[in-house]
């Protein structure tokens, strides 16, 4: 299987200068003086923490020696002193680690230390000096930022796409979440963003998507649409949420946008609400379905997608739309007469849809009506699909969800029995009981 790496670079500046006090620094102004200081905890702009822990860094100078070790108070994020005007050195022993920082819980960070060590910087009174401590990390382009003079600092470049992925968690004491991969992300990889902890009240996310600005979960079980900051990470309290009796929720479980319009799959149909909508609203339009015969939706061209499944049928069904009403436009059937669909995208003029019973995963035109014998089918061994779930689109790659917790990403335009370009999955990732995935 191939497997694609990017680099990041994280640095750690360490600089000495008089600060005012209006930032922080608790020291009396004097030219002669300036203020080492070290921050241990940085935020990427992709809302990513990372800190350095288990460090232990020496400062030297003329008359000057100073140990610091990040592990005398855990839960401190910066370390500072004052020192004379003069040359330096900073040391870093060996044994130190980068920490990610996800919600309430840490994980450690392949890193290489790459700058000189010790490393040299003059401070000059009333000026900043600054020493880059710089560590070569496998994965994203991170940069993280401080409240001092010697930061976490990092460079993140634009990613060239992101899976977002709601996780499930029912086991004692679990925390269900939404995880924030690159959507080159491969093997046991940790999310570079995650949602998750007592403040985001989620407790069965079924459903995740991002706009510009915000991170949508449908949670069956509290009956809501949450809002998040795109970029937020950790355990943060939602933004707002669309929630109560006049909103007709009952147990959503796919989520989509299009046009202003928030697309909400739930039990017994389709909701839509405005996308700013707030509060216990009512939806603008409603669609009754079966209970439970719905699995996704999909939205495209002024049509509405759903895969749909009951003990008589198993089909996509097509609706279109106006402002008031849905009408059933046609339905699309599969030749293979043991067809589960379950999720749906549509790129391209082309309509994916999983095969939870094959496996397999299915292309059909967008324009397909009736029986349809499909264009082209990812099925086999080499494929490792077990039970495929969901399915989204990003830059002429289908990304597939199983059911062993595992998102494998093939060309769009693969057939057969090929092999996934990518899977990501593992221990690292937290991905538990995942029921959808979404790429931008």
């Amino acid at each position: 299987m191939r497997t694609i790496q990017t680099t990041r670079r994280l640095y750690l500046i360490l600089c000495s200068a008089w600060i005012a006090t209006a930032i922080g620094c608790l020291a009396e102004p004097d030219s002669s003086f300036g203020t080492i200081s070290v921050d241990l905890v940085g935020q990427t702009q992709s809302g990513s923490v990372y800190a350095l822990r288990n460090a232990t860094i020496h400062v030297n100078g003329s008359g000057y020696t100073r140990t610091w070790n990040t592990e005398d108070a855990a839960d401190r994020t910066s370390l500072t002193d004052q020192v004379a005007a003069g040359s330096y050195s900073a040391l870093l022993d060996s044994g130190w680690r980068i920490e990610r920082v996800l919600g309430a819980s840490s994980v450690a960070v392949p890193a290489t230390l790459i700058s000189a060590n010790p490393l040299p910087f003059t401070v000059i009174g009333g000026r900043v000096a600054a020493v880059t401590l710089r560590f070569n990390l496998d994965g994203e382009d991170v940069a993280l930022s401080g409240r001092y003079a010697i930061v976490i600092g990092v460079d993140e470049p634009i990613l060239r796409g992101e899976i977002v992925v709601p996780s499930i968690d029912t086991s004692t004491n679990g925390i269900s979440s939404v995880s924030v991969f690159s959507a080159d992300a491969t093997g046991d990889a940790t999310a570079f963003r995650r949602v998750a902890g007592a403040a985001t009240t989620l407790t069965t996310p079924e459903a995740a998507i991002t706009t510009d600005d915000q991170l949508i979960v449908a949670d069956s079980t509290r009956q809501a649409i949450l809002f998040f900051p795109r970029t937020g990470s950790g355990n943060l309290a939602p933004t707002k949420q669309i929630a109560g009796s006049a909103t007709l929720l009952n147990g959503p479980v796919d989520v989509a946008t299009v046009n202003g319009e928030l697309y909400v799959l739930h039990r017994t149909g389709v909701l839509v609400f405005p996308l700013g909508a707030l509060g216990n609203v009512s939806p603008s339009r409603t669609l009754t379905l079966t209970d439970r015969a719905a699995h996704h939706i999909a939205v495209d061209n002024g049509q509405v997608y759903i895969s749909f499944r009951t003990s008589s049928e198993a089909s996509v069904r097509v609706y279109s739309q106006n402002s008031s009403i849905f009408s059933l436009a046609r339905q699309i059937f599969n030749a293979n007469p043991a067809f589960c669909p379950e999720g749906i995208a549509i790129s391209g003029g082309e309509i994916f849809v999983t095969d939870a019973c094959s496996p397999a995963a299915a292309v059909v035109p967008e324009s397909a009506s009736g029986t349809t014998v499909p264009t082209r089918v990812l099925r086999g061994p080499n494929t490792e699909m077990s039970s495929p779930r969901a399915v989204g689109f990003f830059q002429n790659e289908v990304y597939i969800v199983d059911t062993d917790q595992r998102i494998l990403a093939f060309p769009s335009s693969g057939s057969g029995d090929v092999f996934a370009a990518r899977a990501l999955g593992g221990t690292h990732t937290g991905l538990t009981s995942v029921h959808s995935v979404f790429v931008r």
